[in-house]
């Protein structure tokens, strides 16, 4: 008889702002391309772990709002999500730290863009879900 353990992974879905944007993915495309490559492996791992990657990749911020955190070259760089029922995260917007007291300040402000995100995202979850290649109007 072969058991297999439940899945733990979640469906990761990118967040698609109210004017058709994905600030995550436009702030990933801003950044150098070794950051972004371990950016992609902190998200690949949020999709296979989901409610269970633990410090010091993710972090409880407040308000059901949680960041990823990937570290180059004397950089943090945060990635904010939340979850939408028990299977489904939404990552939301990403910034880039060099030290503390950026950091407290940097993520107050993402606090605030994700927990807006969240609200909009909640209202109309498939009109803010970000799909490849798909033709915004």
């Amino acid at each position: 008889m072969n058991i297999e353990p439940p899945a733990r992974g979640v469906r990761l879905v990118v967040y698609r702002a109210v004017d058709g944007s994905a600030p995550l993915l436009e702030w990933l495309a801003a950044q150098d391309p070794r950051a972004r490559a371990k950016c992609f492996v902190r998200l690949e791992r949020l999709e296979t772990h989901g409610r269970n990657l633990r410090r010091a990749e993710a972090l409880y911020l407040r308000n059901d709002v949680y960041e990823l955190r990937a570290r180059h070259a004397g950089r943090i760089y945060h990635m904010t999500y939340f979850f939408h029922g028990l299977g489904t995260v939404v990552v939301a917007h990403g910034f880039a730290t060099k030290s503390r007291p950026d950091d407290r300040r940097a993520t107050r402000e993402a606090v605030v863009l994700a927990l807006d995100g969240k609200k909009t995202f909640e209202s109309d979850p498939a009109r803010h879900t970000w799909v490849p290649d798909e033709v915004i109007r």
